[in-house]
């Protein structure tokens, strides 16, 4: 972001890459986008903070084993200064706006995942994602990352 002249603060960031999504966001500290759309994963019930660990370069292996929760996300995104806002119908993507900007009723309160939270409708994938475990990373009520499973 450096190199390309990205100003600090920006309108909008999209983070999608399948895996790695929460650590992603979790990296930028000096960058304030005003709105921030990150894909989560719908697999985990709302009330759960957990995300697969970090791998620089594992990628998605078409099952439902990847990226964070969305309550993981509602945890990071708190700590970062953002309000989770709402969800695609499909259960993919989150939507985030700076705590600065996200008052005044322009939103549905509360911004937890327990309110915003929308299941997996994974329209083009009729049978869906194939179904897999692996060790995963707990997110604790302090913000930070918690303990390995």
């Amino acid at each position: 972001m450096d190199e390309l002249g990205v100003p600090e603060e920006f309108d909008f960031l999209s983070i999608d890459i399948d895996r790695s999504d929460y650590w992603v966001w979790d990296a930028i500290r000096r960058y304030r986008p005003r709105v921030v759309a990150i894909e989560y994963n719908a697999s985990w019930m709302a009330s759960v903070a957990c995300v697969v660990p970090y791998a620089a370069y594992a990628t998605w292996d078409g099952t439902n084993y990847h990226g964070a929760s969305l309550k993981a996300l509602e945890r990071l995104g708190r700590r970062k200064g953002y309000c989770l806002v709402g969800c695609n119908y499909s259960g993919v993507n989150s939507f985030f706006v700076r705590e600065d900007l996200a008052g005044g009723g322009r939103f549905k309160e509360p911004f937890t995942a327990e309110n915003h939270f929308e299941p997996p409708r994974h329209i083009r994938m009729p049978s869906g994602a194939k179904r897999a475990i692996g060790p995963v990373v707990f997110i604790d009520d302090t913000l930070q990352k918690s303990t390995s499973a």
